[in-house]
């Protein structure tokens, strides 16, 4: 009965063990800007990653992404400037 007991006791403590660390999301963003927060999938899990970012940060990682879907798609159909 006590180790049933032990083996639960040690498997709840291993548990609250690997619990992620508290966020610090407030102190990454500059003063003035609010934080927006989404879930995206993590490849080989099914937990999703919480990423946050300001509105800004989100503007310019969209942009800079089209601007590479862009390029890479210009070397591909060989229509290069």
């Amino acid at each position: 009965m006590i180790g049933w007991m032990g083996a639960v006791a040690g498997g709840l403590v291993l548990a609250c063990a690997s619990a992620q660390p508290p966020r610090k999301t407030a102190d990454a963003a500059p003063q003035g800007q609010e934080l927006v927060c989404e879930e995206t999938p993590v490849t080989g899990s099914h937990i999703p990653r919480r990423v946050c970012r300001s509105a800004q940060q989100m503007k310019e990682d969209r942009e800079r992404a089209q601007k590479e879907r862009q390029e890479a798609s210009r070397t591909e159909t060989g229509n290069n400037p």
